[in-house]
């Protein structure tokens, strides 16, 4: 596309033009699919105001952040254009749904290199494509690197954090987070325009120091501010019983795939609805879980909480989220209630809280030069266990009370449930009683 102005009205920022240089990246093939790739990782059915939100949304607001921040930070135009550019293309590497695919690929050891900011990595094995002719997006040949120049390990490297202003783009408090973080609150309803306007605040004070990053004594507020927004956000994200049990049910999806190697690394091109179309097209045989899952996912038809839970014990994750010891784990339960019932299936997931709700930022004060650390951080392994079954209430308490005792022998003692996210005011009452309903015949 020939382009000299592009604009857009952007939800949170207003209008926002960019230069012909911008456009060129934002129309490149590697942005313009993130468009329909999300920001959240699944398709939410709690929050469908976030589920839609793209990650091309959230790049041209990086970008913004970065202008504003460049505004009142002169530096020479090259490192003011790596700057910008690398707004525009931090994403590109980010898969379908996110860092959900991006896990399972790891931990199944097919992408050891699969680090949605290691661009640098992700040209030097072709993005991931086995097939050379597939580094491209609907045809049309990714053109990013070669756009870039000499420029590009400059650019990929600030991705990374690793350059004078990479922890711009990568670091405890940086323009993609503050970004990110705004963008699904507002879209969500967490937050307002207030909150927006002190996001393009933060990133005006905020500089660049070899330790992180800087700020004046008076605008610490701001990230205290944005801070409260970040642990309201992850509390609905990561504790909500809807969005753990879709959450559990798309990985399961994605296992079972890896393992039947259905999908590998040369799938990252696909957007979020090309994968899910590939799976119920060609999902067949061994994969028809796959498809069910997928089926299931696309209808709203979640699995059913048993438990929604958190324990200490975060030093055990890596052993307990291994696949074969969640289908032992599964398999136990299952026994305990559904001995003999086919079709019935146990999911269990577990997601590693280190920073996640609650993230410290570690600040020199410009004005002292002292170092303060401001908030703090969370830790915490959290433990959803669901079942495909529409149980009684008393096939309910049975389930709940194995998966307690399953999982204390498996290293998770003394788990607390997690109280509702939604509930005003928060009580220690867990979700359970949403499915507390009346015996079923």
């Amino acid at each position: 596309m020939n382009i000299q102005k592009y604009r857009v009205w952007d939800p949170l920022y207003g209008l926002m033009d960019f230069s012909p240089l911008e456009a060129q990246f934002i129309f490149s093939p590697e942005v313009q699919r993130l468009r329909h790739v999300r920001l959240c990782n699944i398709d939410s059915l709690l929050l469908p105001g976030a589920a839609n939100v793209s990650r091309f949304e959230h790049a041209l607001g990086v970008l913004r952040l970065a202008n504003e921040w460049l505004s009142v930070h002169h530096i020479h135009s090259d490192k003011a254009n790596d700057l910008r550019i690398a707004a525009i293309v931090h994403d590109i590497q980010s898969g379908p749904f996110g860092h959900s695919i991006q896990y399972i690929l790891e931990d199944n050891k097919l992408g050891a290199d699969f680090g949605h900011e290691d661009l640098a990595e992700a040209q030097a094995h072709s993005y991931h494509q086995d097939i050379p002719a597939n580094e491209s997006y609907v045809g049309v040949k990714f053109r990013v690197r070669a756009m870039c120049g000499e420029r590009w390990p400059i650019i990929s490297d600030m991705i990374k954090g690793e350059s004078q202003l990479g922890s711009l783009i990568s670091g405890t408090l940086d323009l993609d987070n503050l970004d990110n973080v705004i963008r699904l609150a507002f879209h969500t309803g967490l937050c307002s325009r207030i909150e927006a306007e002190q996001a393009i605040e933060l990133a005006k004070v905020i500089a660049p120091t070899p330790q992180g990053i800087a700020i004046p004594s008076q605008k610490v507020y701001l990230i205290e501010q944005w801070q409260k927004v970040r642990k309201n956000l992850y509390e609905f994200l990561l504790y909500d019983w809807a969005e753990f049990s879709a959450k559990a049910m798309l990985t399961r999806a994605f296992e079972d795939a890896v393992g039947q190697k259905f999908v590998g690394t040369d799938n990252w091109r696909m957007t979020d609805d090309e994968l899910i179309q590939y799976f119920l097209d060609k999902a067949i045989g061994e994969t028809q879980s796959v498809k069910e899952m997928v089926r299931r996912l696309r209808l709203g038809e979640l699995y059913t909480p048993i438990l929604i839970g958190s324990s200490a014990a975060v030093e055990n994750y890596k052993v307990l989220n291994q696949i074969k010891t969640k289908r032992n784990i599964e398999k136990e339960i299952l026994r305990s209630v559904y001995k003999g019932r086919g079709g019935t299936q146990v999911l269990i997931h577990f997601i590693l809280d280190i920073n996640k709700i609650e993230r410290a930022v570690e600040v020199t004060l410009k004005d002292t030069l002292k170092q303060i650390e401001v908030g703090q951080n969370s830790r915490s392994l959290l433990i959803g266990v669901f079942t495909s079954a529409a149980p009684t209430p008393r096939e309910r308490e049975m389930l709940q009370v194995k998966a307690l005792q399953v999982l204390a022998n498996s290293g998770c003692p003394e788990i607390r449930f997690i109280p509702d996210p939604l509930a005003k005011p928060k009580t220690p009452d867990n979700q359970m009683k949403l499915f507390n309903g009346p015996e079923t015949t």
